[in-house]
């Protein structure tokens, strides 16, 4: 986002004070990332190729809830790969196998840790199934990471993170961006 003052003009009151007359303007700049299928977007880190996957847009059409100031808030975008299935392997060849992290574990479907609960339940709110057979890829946005591919640290008091997940019992892929 970017924000500038713009002059609109010169105003006069009676007693002859001039006023500058601004107005603001908030401009979204779109990244170079960021990519369309069929009218979606599609989240900066994830270069799906376009296309190629059928997009299924879970909860009635509403995907993103990215709002407010800080664009808190997450975006999920659920692809069919059935009709592409070697596209979609060929895709996620660099990612790693499941079962997920215990970090991501928690975060995603909640659980304890170190007499910690975590109630995050990411996938239930995201509508993204328990997935066992597949592959999932991770990247860490948040400002002060050190290594964005690592979940070390990723249980804190606030989250930047893209998380994909390929299910291979179903051909279903899960992106998901979470910000706080």
């Amino acid at each position: 986002f970017s924000f500038t003052w713009k002059l609109t003009g010169l105003r006069a009151s009676p007693i002859h004070f001039c006023f500058f007359h601004y107005s603001a303007e908030l401009r979204y700049k779109k990244s170079e990332n960021e990519k369309m299928i069929r009218g979606l977007k599609l989240p900066g880190k994830f270069q799906v190729p376009l296309g190629a996957f059928q997009a299924v847009v879970p909860g009635g059409g509403k995907t993103d809830s990215h709002r407010g100031f800080h664009g808190d808030g997450d975006y999920v975008l659920i692809l069919d790969c059935s009709e592409n299935k070697e596209k979609a392997l060929d895709y996620t060849k660099e990612w790693k196998v499941l079962p997920l992290t215990e970090n991501l574990q928690l975060l995603m479907y909640g659980g304890e840790k170190e007499d910690h609960f975590y109630n995050y339940n990411l996938a239930d709110a995201s509508n993204i199934p328990e997935i066992k057979n597949g592959y999932y890829y991770f990247y860490d946005r948040y400002a002060n990471s050190k290594d964005t591919k690592d979940d070390t640290n990723i249980l804190r008091g606030s989250f930047n993170f893209s998380l994909a997940l390929y299910d291979l019992d179903t051909d279903i892929m899960y992106l998901l961006e979470f910000d706080t």
